[in-house]
C-alpha cells in the first residue's frame, strides 16, 4: 500500500510518499519520495494580524496542488494532510481549512503540540541509529515551534511544544531580518529562548542526557558542516561547531549568508541563525555538548501510524 503524507509547516510544506508491502512487517516501510516547498505562513513581524493572509493562502494552495499532483503521479491510495504551529496559532484556521478543502479536496488535520511531539518520537523510533537508545531527549526545530520529548525506556515520558521556532524567535528581537544580527539581538534571542526553556523544561531529566534532533534548521546545519568537513561522525554535531556557524551567519546580511553557505535556501536564510540560537540555548540548558541528527522526523512517525492503521484487519 502506498500513501502520501503532507505536512504543512510554518515555513515549508512537505510531502513524504511511503509504501508498506506487507502488513506483517509492522516497523518497516519504504520512503519512495520526499518533496519540500517554500511556504511561509507565519509572518516574522510582531505587528502581524495573527491570520493567514490571502497572499500566504494563495501560496499554500499552489503548494498543496503541486504536492497532490505528485501523489497522483505516484498512484498513492490515500493522502493524509496535517498542519502544525501556523494553523494552531492562526485565528482564521477554520476558514483556511475550508478553502483548502474546496480548492484541492484535501482535508487538513491540525495537530496539537502534544500530537506533533508524539509523532516526532514515533518517527525517531523508525531510525536504526536509535534502536539501542533507551533514555534520551528529542528535539524538532521548526519554523513556528520546537517540540521537546523526554524518552525513558524507549517510550515518551514528557512532551512539550514551545513557541521558540526560528520564526518565533526572530521578531522578538529584530525586525529587519535582511540585516546582520548584532550582539544585542543575539543576546535578546537567547534570553527569549532561555526564559521559556527554564520554565517549560524544568521537570525534564538533564543527567547525562543524549540529544536527538530533527527539523529543517538541523538539516541545513548538517549540510553546512559537511561542506566544511567539520563533522567527526556523519550524524554527530558538536555545540562548538554550531557556535562557529552562528558567528559566521550573524556577521553577514541575509543576501551574503546565501552566498556564504551554498545550499541554504533563500526562504530560510533570514531565520536560520535564530533557529541555531534556539538550539544552542536548549543545549546549554540540557548541559550537553553535542547532538545526533536524524532525518526520521514527524512525517516518518505519521506515515508509520497511517500505514499501520490502513493495514489493520477489518472487523466482521
Amino acid at each position: 500500500m502506498k500513501i502520501g503524507l503532507i505536512d504543512i509547516g510554518s515555513n515549508t510544506s512537505k510531502l513524504l510518499i511511503a509504501e508498506k508491502k506487507s502488513p506483517i512487517s509492522n516497523d518497516r516501510f519504504s520512503v519512495l519520495k520526499q518533496v519540500s516547498l517554500p511556504c511561509r505562513l507565519l509572518c516574522s513581524s510582531p505587528h502581524h494580524s495573527g491570520q493567514i493572509e490571502n497572499r500566504e493562502l494563495q501560496l499554500l494552495l499552489t503548494c498543496l496542488q503541486d504536492l497532490k499532483k505528485t501523489c497522483l503521479q505516484h498512484e498513492v491510495s490515500s493522502i493524509k494532510t496535517v498542519a502544525t504551529e501556523a494553523f494552531r496559532k492562526a485565528t482564521n484556521s477554520w476558514a483556511v481549512r475550508e478553502k483548502v478543502k474546496d480548492t484541492t479536496g484535501l482535508e487538513i488535520e491540525i495537530l496539537s503540540g502534544v500530537q506533533e511531539a508524539l509523532g516526532i518520537a514515533k518517527g525517531l523510533q523508525t531510525d536504526p541509529q536509535f534502536q539501542d537508545w533507551q533514555n534520551y531527549i528529542a528535539l524538532d526545530i521548526g519554523g513556528g515551534s520546537v517540540e521537546v520529548i523526554e524518552v525513558v525506556n524507549q517510550q515518551p515520558k514528557q512532551v512539550k511544544s514551545l513557541p521558540i521556532g526560528a520564526i518565533r524567535v526572530a521578531p522578538s528581537n529584530q525586525d529587519k531580518l535582511e540585516s546582520k544580527i548584532n550582539d544585542i539581538a543575539q543576546r535578546n534571542a537567547r534570553k527569549y529562548v532561555h526564559d521559556i526553556v527554564q520554565t517549560e523544561l524544568s521537570t525534564f531529566s538533564i543527567d547525562s542526557v543524549r540529544l536527538a534532533a530533527t527539523g529543517g534548521t538541523i538539516v541545513f546545519l548538517r549540510k553546512i558542516l559537511e561542506n566544511k568537513k567539520l563533522l567527526k561522525k556523519s550524524v554527530l554535531i558538536e555545540r562548538s561547531n554550531i557556535e562557529q556557524i552562528v558567528k559566521e551567519a550573524c556577521s553577514v546580511s541575509t543576501e551574503e549568508r546565501i552566498l556564504l553557505f551554498p545550499g541554504l535556501p533563500s526562504d530560510r536564510a533570514d531565520i536560520f541563525p535564530y533557529g541555531l540560537l534556539a538550539v544552542l540555548e536548549i543545549m546549554k540548558f540540557l548541559r550537553t555538548d553535542h547532538l545526533t541528527h536524524s532525518f526520521h522526523n514527524l512525517r516518518y512517525g505519521l506515515a508509520k501510524a497511517f500505514l499501520d492503521s490502513l493495514h489493520q484487519p477489518q472487523e466482521g
